[in-house]
């Protein structure tokens, strides 16, 4: 597909379009819902999907609240280990036909691509509006409860078992970037990107190579 460029290099250059893409689609949907409604809302569309300055406090609670959640991740992977392991690992494909290099790059993208474009479409415009709408304790657990359902994409893939406790671990995930964003640093969706693309990068060598 693109001449001139090992199997690795191509995956990789395949993965920054894809990314570029989903972050254009991230971005219009809650840019025209703005357009749509700007009239009520003031600050801008940045403000209006969370992507403001947060405090170096906001950083440090998030990672340590991220932290914490993520013990229910590390018992997802306990329990996958204990049923067989995990049938799709995230960039298997990648780490078999790339070099350690592009394989890093690719990791990166991987962790960036959940981060950046999930905080902006499920925090930053779903859960926002949701929460100003029914408040933090349904708003939010609504928000988690849509975030869990592209988690379902492997079902019929993977085994049954294997898709719940994902879907769970990531319900629980996607709550607590919503009470990032909303508790902890004043609707900025900044700490959550940093947190989640950390989360997702963290899971790759722990699928890879431990289970």
């Amino acid at each position: 597909m693109f001449i001139g460029l090992n199997v690795g290099t191509q995956y990789l250059v395949q993965k920054v379009i894809h990314f570029v893409m989903q972050l254009f689609v991230f971005l219009a949907i809650p840019f025209i819902c703005y357009l749509l409604t700007k009239k009520k809302n003031h600050g801008g569309f940045l403000k209006y999907i969370g992507l403001t300055k947060a405090s170096e406090k906001s950083y440090s609670s998030a990672l340590g609240i991220t932290g914490i959640a993520y013990l229910f991740t590390i018992c997802y992977f306990i329990v996958l280990k204990f049923n067989g392991g995990m049938v799709i690992s995230p960039l298997q494909q990648a780490y078999e036909i790339s070099s350690p290099i592009t394989f890093a790059f690719t990791s990166l993208l991987f962790g960036l691509n959940a981060g950046v474009c999930e905080e902006i479409l499920f925090r930053g415009f779903i859960g926002k509006r949701l929460i100003q709408t029914l408040g933090f304790k349904w708003g939010n657990l609504i928000q988690a409860i849509i975030f869990v359902f592209p988690h379902f994409t492997t079902f019929g893939i993977t085994p049954t078992f294997e898709v719940i406790v994902g879907v769970i671990n990531a319900g629980v995930m996607g709550w607590t970037f919503g009470y990032i964003m909303h508790k902890k640093s004043k609707g900025s969706i900044l700490p959550s990107i940093v947190v989640h693309t950390l989360v997702d990068i963290i899971a790759i060598p722990i699928s890879l190579f431990l289970l």
